[in-house]
């Protein structure tokens, strides 16, 4: 393993993508994004904060952090948007930088709170995924605290089969028709 003290942060720039990608995907393995959602999340973020990449002295990216702020600017909640590590940098120091850098840019632009993985209106996660145990206790070990539970809702309905036209026939044995809601059916069902 590297020296972590040889690690550099700096801004990320456009021509890191594919590295963060890779980064991430090995990273963050629950929650992979593809090149398109990626772009999505960090470049086209409409309050973006601080971006911030930690490297080796020969540029390898071991660790990246996003910071947003929640529509400004009437909003004064700022956003530890994306932070990760990889998993053979962890406990050396990068996180906690990269996360004092984050915090700091954020307060410049004004937060006076700050929370982890919620960022309005260009969600990604609903926080921290209990299965990050290792991030999770990062973040408390830096002072946060829970502050309600979600639930990530994604399913993926690619592997369902939808195919409802056997019981559609059934049902139309029997005089009962199914077809899509139109505006004339409104006040019956409400």
């Amino acid at each position: 393993m590297p020296d972590a003290s040889s690690a550099q942060i700096r801004d990320l720039r456009e021509s890191d993508t594919d590295a963060l990608l890779a980064l991430w995907n090995r990273s963050a393995p629950y929650d992979p994004l593809t090149p398109v959602l990626l772009r999505e999340k960090v470049w086209a973020e409409p309050h973006p904060g601080p971006r911030l990449v930690a490297t080796s002295a020969s540029g390898e990216p071991w660790g990246f952090a996003m910071g947003a702020m929640w529509g400004p600017p009437n909003e004064t909640r700022g956003t530890v948007k994306m932070i990760v590590v990889a998993p053979e940098w962890r406990r050396e120091g990068t996180g906690g930088a990269l996360l004092v850098r984050i915090e700091a840019g954020l307060v410049e632009m004004g937060a006076e709170t700050i929370r982890i993985a919620e960022c309005s209106p260009n969600y990604l996660v609903p926080g921290i995924d209990l299965r990050y145990t290792p991030g999770w206790l990062f973040v408390q070990k830096h002072g946060y605290e829970t502050v309600g539970e979600a639930v990530n809702m994604h399913v993926d309905l690619a592997a369902e089969d939808w195919d409802t036209s056997a019981k559609e026939h059934q049902l139309s044995a029997k005089g009962v028709e199914v077809r899509r809601a139109t505006e004339a059916d409104r006040v019956g069902v409400m």
